[in-house]
């Protein structure tokens, strides 16, 4: 198994990415589970470090919540930027044949093709699955036991898995500003997103 590579804006759904992270990892190690902040160490070049992890990758898990194509502070949809990390992460693993499921939160719709930039159109043609606000557990633990099945992969590790991140992270849910990441461009508390206070 060549390992899930997590893709997501932190302001958008980032408590999803921890929930489903920590269920991935319990199932399939945290080597094959790539999530950036629990994965790259401190003082690391993160872009080399996610670069590798996704060519190492052969799915990656796009979340798609209600701010997925939002808008920057000067008015332009962060998709649209080519610079844009999620839209870089998407197009490359696109790029090198890896799977894309598209993991929707909420009752957030899948982007049509004419919501997408060319490179990323093909998004809106793919098989998605969907994490429910407010009953978000079932159905993080069905994409987990099916993308056991599709990984071949039926038993947990036996290696001691990694301290418990808590959803808010260490900031209590605040997003993190990243120069040049595009992923988190937003400094806000988000905690009510997958707690049941809607999409």
């Amino acid at each position: 198994m060549g390992g899930i590579f997590i893709s997501y804006r932190t302001v958008d759904s980032g408590i999803a990415a921890v929930m489903l992270d920590q269920k991935l990892v319990a199932r399939f190690g945290a080597d094959a589970v790539f999530r950036d902040h629990r994965s790259i160490e401190l003082a690391t070049e993160f872009e080399q470090v996610t670069w590798s992890r996704l060519r190492r990758s052969d799915l990656l898990l796009a979340l798609i919540g209600p701010h997925w194509l939002s808008e920057s502070r000067d008015g332009r949809r962060l998709i649209d930027d080519p610079d844009d990390f999620v839209r870089r992460e998407i197009t490359e693993a696109m790029r090198l044949d890896i799977g894309v499921l598209p993991v929707l939160i909420g009752d957030t719709e899948l982007p049509g093709p004419d919501e997408l930039p060319g490179p990323l159109r093909r998004l809106s043609v793919l098989q998605y699955h969907r994490i429910r606000v407010r009953h978000p557990e079932p159905d993080v633990d069905e994409l987990v036991e099916r993308l056991a099945v599709r990984q071949n992969h039926s038993e947990p590790p036996k290696a001691t898995q990694p301290a418990a991140e808590t959803a808010g992270g260490a900031g209590g849910g605040i997003t993190i500003m990243r120069a040049k990441a595009g992923r988190d461009f937003i400094v806000g508390d988000q905690t009510n997103h997958i707690s049941g206070g809607g999409t």
